[in-house]
């Protein structure tokens, strides 16, 4: 997984040394969507207190800079060969998965479909 300088500056501009969540889930109409979540405890004390974010086969985790991202390892492969980027439309600035697992986004850009791996 590679997350740019930009997208890592965004971050560390709203919480310096980060413990983010990082998932997919099934949602929206191409049927999965990344789930990106600010944990507010270190590991693993932050994985076993957010009930919503469980991982039945362990953790990967990434670090960049000062950022400490955390994947389930059964979702791990869609996240690989991702770029997590900083997107500058105007005067919004967001997020932005760029992965080549991705075989379609819908209109809106929220959900996606990837392609078997």
């Amino acid at each position: 997984m590679i997350v740019t300088k930009e997208a890592i500056e965004h971050i560390e501009s709203v919480e310096k040394d980060a413990i983010i969540f990082l998932g997919i889930k099934a949602s929206g109409c191409h049927g999965f969507e990344y789930e990106l979540k600010l944990m507010e405890k270190s590991p693993p004390s932050a994985v076993d207190d957010c009930a919503d974010v469980t991982s039945a086969y362990g953790w990967e985790t990434v670090q960049a800079d000062s950022i400490t991202f955390m994947i389930p390892k059964d979702q791990y492969m869609y996240f690989e060969k991702a770029t997590l980027d900083l997107h500058v439309d105007g005067f919004n600035k967001y997020l932005k998965w760029v992965n080549p697992l991705e075989a379609s986004q819908c209109g809106c850009g929220e959900s996606v479909t990837f392609f078997p791996v």
